[in-house]
């Protein structure tokens, strides 16, 4: 009977660990600040970035080597809401075909833990750095060009995720970065909150 019951509760421990799997760099819905910084440690923590409602990260619990800051948006009742990951800069031409090439690796890894992506937008408009390929950079540079792939789960959210972004950007005409972000559930309406909240000084 004892050998019965310790199975049982093993298959219970067992399953409550799958279902809880972790978030996006072992992050979760409605963590606190207390409990990410007891996670990461005090030295992770960029004190001169981060603001009250902006904990901002140098490593994750669970760090991806193409990412070196995690810019995390925590509500003071809510816990956090919201994920952004900077990616390390990349050196690359004109065409930002080195820069395209690590879009696609981060992409390819989303898709194969989230499944296939609702829509990317890759596209210039008319303005600078749209005439040709050879001015790729050129147009991400001047916010003329986008790059970025998207999961919608608004309609039914995983682990508490209502969407994934990631979006090619430039910083220089030959450096840019990937980002990664992470809405949870609960993040508009705690932006529309705050938007009310700041409209009520006019």
């Amino acid at each position: 009977m004892k050998k019965l019951l310790l199975m049982a509760l093993v298959l219970v421990v067992g399953g409550m660990a799958t279902t809880g799997a972790a978030g996006p760099f072992g992050f979760e819905r409605g963590m606190t600040r207390s409990q990410i910084v007891t996670l990461v440690g005090k030295d992770a923590v960029d004190v001169k970035e981060s603001e009250a409602d902006i904990l901002v990260l140098r490593t994750a619990p669970k760090p991806h080597p193409a990412f070196d800051t995690y810019f995390l948006f925590i509500s003071p009742t809510e816990g956090l809401l919201k994920i952004r990951a900077a990616g390390k800069l990349i050196e690359t031409g004109d065409t930002g075909s080195e820069l395209r090439s690590a879009f696609d690796d981060v992409v390819n890894g989303v898709t194969q833990k989230y499944g296939e992506s609702t829509r990317t937008y890759d596209f210039c408009n008319e303005g600078v750095g749209c005439s040709s390929e050879d001015n790729w950079m050129l147009g991400l540079l001047e916010k003329n060009r986008t790059l970025s792939t998207y999961w919608d789960f608004k309609k039914k959210p995983v682990n508490g995720i209502t969407i994934l972004v990631v979006e090619a950007s430039a910083l220089r005409l030959n450096e840019g970065f990937v980002v990664f972000s992470c809405e949870f559930e609960g993040w508009e309406a705690f932006v529309d909150a705050k938007k009310a909240k700041q409209n009520e000084n006019f």
